[in-house]
């Protein structure tokens, strides 16, 4: 049951972000409250942002990946 479930989040978009919100939150970058649905980023993640990701060589690099067609981008969406 529980590999057929890991299967099934390998394979849909759903599920792909399902794992993707559970690495996040096991390397804590973000925290998901009891009784709510909602995840909020912690200080790791928000530290890491600003002194990391916003630096601006890597901002103007990050930016530059966005705005070209990449492997990321579904060919639905493109």
């Amino acid at each position: 049951q529980k590999d057929d479930e890991n299967h099934k989040s390998k394979n849909t978009k759903h599920g792909y972000i399902r794992s993707v919100v559970t690495f996040l939150i096991k390397e804590k970058l973000f925290v998901r409250y009891e009784g709510y649905e909602d995840i909020r980023p912690t200080t790791k993640l928000t530290d890491l942002m600003g002194h990391y990701f916003l630096d601006s060589k890597r901002k103007v690099k990050i930016e530059k990946l966005f705005s070209e067609k990449s492997i990321l981008v579904e060919d639905d969406y493109a």
